[in-house]
């Protein structure tokens, strides 16, 4: 996913401000805290860039970054006072409140979503979806609310016309794409290049809105999503 250094900025600001806000109590020593992120894609270098730049430690804090495939995964973890903070997807937090929970958003890296629907080269448009094997993250992520939302727009039934496969992670969409074990997937900047570079091609990119190809009919990126609107900005 492309995202300015300005937005960085803001967010590693937000990030640092929200830490900062950590008991004084609890600055005078180093305190151990673990933050859990859902993927190894761009959006997540905003923690990296805080750990590597070590603006935890400037504010007392030994962070351990830890890796939980899926953001409903890290929502149950959260849940079960495993973990205490995590970068996830705005639908899993709202999933999970919905259903009762008390999760409270902090900030967020991105304006709009970055998942890139990539697919079998022999897919030229999108009836050739039907009866395909598709592969998202996990059911309640960012990845499964995208890909159920697009298809909609191109009047597909998900899991009824196209098969919709919990893959764990995004590596694993990757590995499942280089296996030819799915027909298409839901990737976001840099995995998705990886997968061009296998011969996938780009069907659709939420980041430069829809490119769909129907019948031939093949508008360019920035053209906006056809029958609808744009979907809510997820982070």
């Amino acid at each position: 996913m492309r995202f300015s250094v300005i937005r960085v900025r803001r967010t590693l600001f937000v990030l640092v401000l929200c830490f900062a806000a950590w008991p004084a109590g609890l600055l005078a020593q180093m305190t151990r805290l673990k933050v859990a992120y859902p993927t190894t894609v761009g959006s997540m270098a905003v923690l990296w860039v805080a750990k590597e730049a070590r603006l935890f430690e400037k504010h007392g804090l030994d962070v351990e970054l830890i890796y939980i495939a899926g953001s409903s995964k890290i929502v149950q973890a959260m849940l079960a006072r495993e973990i205490p903070i995590a970068e996830i997807a705005i639908p899993a937090v709202i999933q999970a409140n919905l259903a009762g929970a008390d999760l409270v958003m902090l900030a967020g890296p991105n304006h709009k979503p970055g998942q890139k629907l990539m697919v079998k080269p022999e897919i030229k448009k999108v009836e050739e979806l039907k009866g395909k094997r598709i592969g998202i993250t996990r059911f309640g992520t960012s990845d499964d609310f995208l890909l159920r939302y697009i298809l909609g727009q191109w009047g597909i039934q998900p899991e009824r016309e196209v098969a919709l496969l919990q893959m764990g992670g995004s590596p694993e969409i990757l590995a499942g794409l280089a296996s030819r074990g799915i027909d298409g997937g839901m990737l976001s900047s840099p995995l998705h290049l990886q997968a061009a570079k296998l011969g996938f091609s780009l069907l659709a990119d939420r980041d430069a809105r829809i490119r769909a190809r129907k019948s031939g009919d093949d508008p360019p990126l920035s053209e906006g999503l056809r029958g609808g609107a744009s979907p809510p900005q997820d982070g």
